[in-house]
């Protein structure tokens, strides 16, 4: 996503030291979240991989908005302290937790390609379409995992408007001129929402293979798609 970011908002590749810290990171930080779990025995070592991979290509970043970085490092400890420490949590929290996941994935995914571009309306509807995808793929996993049955009924009705609001910033899109990037974003929209539609109804029963092929893969294919345009075209 961080490459189709660069793509298009036509910002030139970036380092490749860049691409390579997103995706250490993200190692790292996935492995990390899940280092005391019994299930797998790879999360230490892949952490650990994850770790060093992201100093290394931070320290061989040629610019490094650090703005950004500070704030998505703060985002991302803030996420992961329930891992390791045991405090009292608000009625709120598990809201809280998911907002914050969604603000880490756009500012990583997409400001940290992008701290210098100009901020104009293209650039405000490609940012606020990203949101909204997110948003609504957290939504997804917060559904399996949300325990309290109220707040996982109204995740459930967020899902409708996220995908109704998704359909019409690419309708806006393609008033911008954008027609294939919007066509694309029309069909992940529409795939968004068959995929959210299964899961609101089968979310007890939904299988973890489905939302690792689906729901992540959803992104993947966003993201290629967007790729496999710009070789075509070019």
């Amino acid at each position: 996503m961080s490459i189709e970011t660069t793509i298009i908002l036509h910002a030139g590749w970036q380092s490749s030291w860049q691409y390579a810290f997103v995706f250490f990171a993200t190692l790292s930080s996935y492995n990390l979240y899940y280092i005391k779990s019994t299930a797998f025995s790879y999360h230490g070592m892949l952490t650990i991989f994850g770790i060093v991979g992201s100093i290394l290509s931070l320290m061989m970043m040629p610019a490094i908005p650090y703005v950004y970085l500070v704030l998505i490092a703060i985002l991302s400890v803030l996420y992961l302290l329930p891992v390791f420490v045991s405090f009292r949590k608000s009625s709120s929290y598990s809201f809280q937790r998911l907002l914050i996941l969604v603000l880490v994935w756009v500012l990583f995914t997409f400001q940290f390609q992008s701290p210098h571009h100009v901020i104009d309306l293209r650039y405000g509807l490609l940012l606020l379409y990203r949101i909204l995808l997110l948003s609504h793929l957290c939504v997804l996993f917060f559904i399996r995992d949300e325990r309290n049955q109220t707040y996982k009924r109204m995740a459930t009705i967020a899902c409708i408007p996220l995908g109704v609001l998704q359909l019409v910033v690419s309708i806006f899109i393609m008033l911008q001129g954008d027609l294939m990037l919007a066509f694309i974003y029309i069909f992940i929209t529409l795939l968004t929402s068959r995929v959210s539609r299964y899961v609101r109804v089968t979310s007890t029963s939904t299988s973890t293979l489905y939302y690792l092929f689906f729901v992540d893969g959803i992104m993947l294919l966003q993201s290629a798609f967007v790729v496999l345009t710009l070789v075509c075209t070019s």
